[in-house]
């Protein structure tokens, strides 16, 4: 018999290899997970997610909702049981103990002449307000989150704006030291130097102040740290035209809507004033209990119970004022049209306005920059002095910072326009209603 030989397969290494793999990715995905969360959607996830005010709001949603429950209970019948000390109806009875007359009774209304509808039609209306308010306040703090995170972009930005500046003076400070060495250059010009890379730092250390102000404002909203430093997409910033931008939010605006459920809950409120005065008619059942002076023991009876308060004139005179409540939601809701309109226009002619300065201060840097290059061979060739190319440095460093507060502010028109329209709370993963 042929003894057959298979090679030896040494599987050990590759299992530790793949075991070493494994390890990895999973300290990798743990380390990953342990970092906080970037980016404008991430701050605005976490707004909605940990921030009380909106867990206020929703408290008061469902303590809207359980009055709902309580005026929908109205259509349910009534018991009562009434017991008393009949010590004087001893003698009805052929025994040596006290009587406790007792009365069971049930009470099913019948007909209320719209007065348990109009408490329904008003607790809905109730509820539906606070939905609404949910939605303004939901959205309010969405556009606060986004703001504040575009103030952390811009307070990173002015810091890196200082240290370009400390770089770029940092070699010119060189420059002139060997410069001095050569005795081509004063003492008095390596002290402007000097004096002019202590001031970079100090500008650079109140900048990074800046950031640590900035975050904390944009944690305060967030209740999480957010990095923030991932620039937000230039797509998300793109806005249609301003009258089809301004017809979007002005239909789907939370204020608006808002406004429009204040109006329909004080109207609800008239009609619940108008037939709070009403008669209800029961469809009463009760039972008795040691009465015997009573022929039956049970009774079934329609039973019509009405109360005027003041001859009339308490409902009447709260009735005028839920109307007079009533008229001034609708006041209300035409001021905020009003004021809405004159937002939008406001926000979208300072953000045109402000792109126009973004592109002018854009070539404005160009120009210093390259005029300063220029100057920089103009001091090297003797036709310059030092002082001209550190004051044309200082420039320069103005510029982008004021460049840099120019974007700012253009971003920050185009997120309140995008937080009126409701695209933040697409962005954070809510819908929007478009009725």
């Amino acid at each position: 018999m042929t003894r057959q030989h298979f090679p030896r397969l040494n599987l050990l290494p590759k299992l530790l290899s793949t075991l070493l793999v494994i390890c990895t990715l999973a300290v990798q995905a743990q380390v990953s997970s342990s970092l906080p969360e970037d980016g404008l959607t991430a701050a605005l996830r976490a707004t909605l997610a940990n921030h009380p005010a909106i867990a206020g709001k929703r408290a008061e949603i469902q303590a809207s909702d359980y009055s709902l429950g309580e005026a929908r209970s109205q259509r349910l019948p009534s018991v009562s049981l009434n017991t008393a000390y009949g010590e004087e109806n001893r003698a009805n009875f052929n025994q040596d103990e006290y009587a406790y007359p007792t009365t069971l009774r049930v009470r099913q209304p019948v007909w209320t002449f719209g007065r348990i509808s109009n408490n329904i039609e008003a607790a809905e209306a109730g509820l539906d307000r606070e939905s609404a308010d949910l939605v303004r306040v939901r959205r309010e703090l969405l556009t606060d989150t986004a703001l504040a995170y575009a103030g952390v972009l811009s307070a990173r930005a002015r810091v890196a704006v200082a240290e370009q500046n400390l770089m770029q003076l940092e070699v010119l400070r060189q420059q002139i030291q060997r410069r001095a060495a050569g005795q081509l250059a004063s003492d008095a010009d390596t002290r402007l130097a000097d004096t002019r890379l202590t001031q970079a730092k100090i500008l650079l250390s109140r900048y990074r102040g800046e950031v640590d102000i900035a975050r904390n404002t944009l944690q305060s909203l967030t209740q999480l740290p957010i990095v923030g430093s991932t620039p937000i997409a230039s797509g998300l910033l793109q806005l249609e035209a301003d009258a089809l931008l301004e017809e979007r939010v002005l239909k789907q605006s939370a204020q608006i809507q808002l406004r429009k459920q204040n109006v329909a809950q004080a109207r609800a409120q008239v009609n619940q004033t108008r037939t709070s005065a009403m008669p209800t008619v029961y469809l009463q059942a009760e039972q008795f209990y040691d009465q015997p002076a009573l022929r039956d023991d049970s009774q079934i009876s329609v039973v019509l119970e009405a109360q005027l308060d003041g001859l009339g004139f308490s409902t009447r005179n709260r009735t005028g004022a839920a109307s007079a409540r009533q008229m001034a939601a609708e006041q209300e809701l035409r001021l905020a049209h009003i004021q809405l309109q004159r937002d939008i226009r406001r926000l979208q002619r300072q953000r045109t306005l402000m792109g126009d300065i973004v592109e002018s201060q854009r070539g404005a840097v160009e120009d210093l920059q390259a005029l300063l290059d220029s100057y920089q061979r103009q001091y090297e060739s003797g036709s310059k002095s030092w002082l001209e190319v550190m004051n044309i440095q200082r420039e320069l460093n103005t510029e982008r910072v004021l460049l840099t507060d120019s974007q700012n502010e253009q971003l920050r028109y185009s997120l309140e326009l995008l937080g009126l329209s409701g695209e933040l709370d697409l962005l954070a993963g809510l819908e929007v209603n478009n009725d």
